[in-house]
């Protein structure tokens, strides 16, 4: 449970530590002094549409804002790899999923998923974004996260929520969110079984494009064929065995 007394000094810490006044974090972000003298006192918390403004400026992590306390790098990937672990053991059909978002969790992994998992409340670009918030790592400039946005085709959807795009759309927005943090391995299930066939194609030379300049590994599961054949590697398999590799 977050308290709130503890995230308002390390708002304070770290905005001391920034050169910065109250008057000035509050222009940053976009919100009067008095709102930061009320957070620093713990009478409030910044409320969800400026918190990522926040870390950002901060220069935190969305995690140590809750935690109220700076946070290893090295904390995440221990107890993901720990989660993992216990994960493994586990063969009940509920778990298949949450193994997934474990793996993902781990430092250096993202995933594309079927059924795109995007946050319902907040829009196209701030689904795309979220990541930011959870690593210090990122260096996903502002420049760069344009290009990915207009080259798989959303630049007129960013502030569209979820329930207004179409399938399709959501499933851009997932890509583009899986790679925002420069994962070194990306697992993508089908990630064009929700588009049509010329768009599915873009989205294919988009990621295959990714993964050979940004020198990164995509774990790509398909029936298609012909995307399978512009892979490095094909590894087939039928009826839960490997028959080709």
């Amino acid at each position: 449970m977050l308290n709130q007394e503890k995230t308002g000094k390390y708002i304070a810490e770290k905005r001391k530590q920034m050169g910065m006044t109250q008057k000035q974090l509050a222009e940053q972000v976009g919100i009067t002094d008095k709102a930061v003298s009320k957070w620093e006192r713990g009478k409030s918390i910044p409320d969800s549409m400026v918190m990522e403004e926040l870390c950002r400026t901060l220069q935190i992590t969305m995690n140590e804002f809750f935690s109220g306390e700076d946070i290893q790098e090295e904390y995440y990937s221990d107890r993901a790899e720990e989660n993992i672990r216990d994960l493994m053991e586990e063969s009940s059909e509920q778990k298949k999923s949450s193994k997934i978002v474990v793996i993902c969790l781990a430092a250096g992994f993202a995933a594309i998923f079927q059924n795109y998992h995007l946050i319902p409340e907040l829009t196209c670009e701030e689904n795309i974004r979220m990541p930011l918030c959870f690593s210090k790592k990122s260096k996903t400039n502002e420049k760069k996260l344009d290009q990915w946005i207009q080259g798989v085709g959303l630049a007129q959807k960013k502030k569209l929520f979820p329930n207004q795009m179409s399938g399709g759309e959501q499933q851009r927005t997932a890509i583009v969110r899986a790679i925002v943090n420069n994962p070194q391995m990306l697992f993508a299930d089908e990630p064009t079984g929700a588009l049509d066939s010329k768009t599915g194609d873009s989205i294919i030379k988009f990621l295959l494009q990714y993964a050979h300049n940004a020198n990164k590994t995509i774990l790509l599961v398909t029936h298609d064929k012909d995307i399978a054949a512009q892979c490095d590697r094909v590894i087939e398999m039928a009826d839960g065995r490997i028959v080709s590799a």
